[in-house]
């Protein structure tokens, strides 16, 4: 088949990824569902992620890593919006 082989990373190691910047890389992510990517000079780390307040991000998106549901085994996202900021 195509498909390459998705490393699988065990996220309850000692890798914290909390403050991170991510990008989206699953086609939306709400707050039931979605992926995001976190680059490391090794491979990219790619993570289940949420996020809260009704938000919404989509593919390619960047956002912050803020939090850990471990009861849900998956990070809590926040969008950055620098157009907000300035």
């Amino acid at each position: 088949s195509g498909l390459g082989t998705a490393a699988v990373i065990v996220m309850d190691q000692s890798t914290d990824v909390i403050g991170s910047l991510c990008v989206i890389v699953s086609t939306r992510v709400s707050a039931e569902m979605g992926q995001a990517e976190i680059k490391t000079k090794a491979s990219p780390i790619t993570m289940n992620v949420v996020t809260q307040n009704g938000e919404e991000l989509h593919a390619g998106d960047e956002a912050v890593v803020i939090d850990r549901d471990e009861k849900r085994g998956l990070y809590i996202i926040a969008p950055i919006d620098l157009e907000k900021k300035l």
